[in-house]
């Protein structure tokens, strides 16, 4: 497990222990900052913007998507489709949360 799963799995658990704490464990977007521009990658690969997470993570914060709590998400997603299309399927199936899956 990499250290960006260890603390989406963390950030999945930390509800459990401090149930009135949330924690969305989110993917913010690719933006390209000096710390992205020594990793190598081509620049066009962070072509997203600061407001792109800012808003996402405004929209959490404001209370418009608690469900989302200890859930992975992306800033990526347009957030009133993942609600209304796609809100029940995850809470009644556990979606959105790292698992480890052993083939039998």
């Amino acid at each position: 497990m990499d250290g960006s799963n260890a603390l989406t799995r963390f950030m999945e658990f930390f509800p459990t222990e401090h149930p009135k704490v949330l924690a969305f464990p989110i993917h913010p977007g690719a933006i390209l900052t000096e710390l992205s521009k020594a990793t190598g990658y081509s620049a066009e690969l962070f072509n997203d913007t600061v407001g792109l997470a800012s808003a996402y993570i405004l929209h959490l914060a404001a209370g418009n998507a608690d469900w989302l709590n200890g859930r992975y998400s992306s800033a990526y997603w347009d957030i009133t489709e993942l609600e209304r299309d796609w809100k029940e399927k995850a809470l009644e199936k556990g979606a959105l949360v790292n698992k480890l899956y052993l083939p039998q």
